[in-house]
């Protein structure tokens, strides 16, 4: 894990330490957008989670410019 992911992943505690983060982080890298957890504290996970990996791949291209 690269510092700047560390450095987003921690952003969004506590939700981080569930699986659906890891879950909505995967899905969303993958291409997934829709949440399968619906309005719950997994819901919310996953949709950090998605919203995290969307930061660091935002990030990840403003840094190749």
């Amino acid at each position: 894990m690269t510092n700047l992911e560390a450095k987003i992943r921690e952003e969004y505690a506590p939700y981080n330490v569930f699986a659906e983060f890891e879950i909505g982080w995967t899905d969303w890298k993958n291409g997934r957008t829709r949440n399968p957890f619906g309005d719950s504290v997994a819901g919310q996970s996953w949709d950090r989670g998605a919203e995290a990996q969307m930061r660091y791949r935002r990030a990840l291209d403003q840094q190749s410019r």
